[in-house]
């Protein structure tokens, strides 16, 4: 019985050492994306279009930075940058989820849904079978685009259909 108490004091001594030496966590790569996330947090998107091009300077394939400043554009209602970013950053990683997921609200927004479906499906393929919070939230922007557009567009009652007006 003292050998047993013994072996689980020992395992449950030895694991959390254990644990520790084998846990990283997640680092950036450049402590400037770190900096334009809290930018973005704080919605100061042209200080983060700021630190993200200082970011790029240094390391000019940074997917991240790309996708960041597409956030930033977004926000600063330039569309075009956007999608120019947003381009930028999938031609160096297409499975990059949050250029997908943005690219996919810019389409939703501009009422092209179809497009918005496409890269859904994108983001649907890339996560595989665990549902991602880029779909989750892509997925309620296309719903949201799709509501508006039936409020703009409403469908001819069968009364009109029967009877058109001359």
């Amino acid at each position: 019985m003292k050998k047993i108490i013994t072996i689980i004091y020992i395992c449950l001594f030895i694991s959390p050492v254990y644990a520790e030496e084998n846990f990283s966590m997640p680092q950036r790569s450049d402590a400037g994306l770190t900096q334009a996330e809290f930018f973005l947090a704080e919605n100061k998107y042209s200080q983060a279009l700021g630190e993200l091009e200082e970011v790029l300077s240094r390391n000019p394939r940074s997917a991240d930075a790309y996708a960041y400043k597409a956030h930033a554009y977004i926000h600063l209602r330039d569309k075009a940058a956007a999608l120019k970013s947003l381009k930028l950053a999938l031609a160096i990683n297409p499975k990059h989820l949050g250029a997908n997921k943005y690219l996919g609200e810019i389409y939703a927004k501009s009422g092209k849904i179809d497009r918005a479906f496409e890269q859904l499906q994108v983001i649907r393929l890339i996560c595989g079978q665990t549902i991602c919070q880029e779909q989750i939230v892509l997925e309620a922007e296309i719903n949201k685009s799709k509501k508006a557009e039936i409020v703009k567009k409403p469908k001819e009652s069968w009364w009109r259909k029967l009877n058109p007006m001359k």
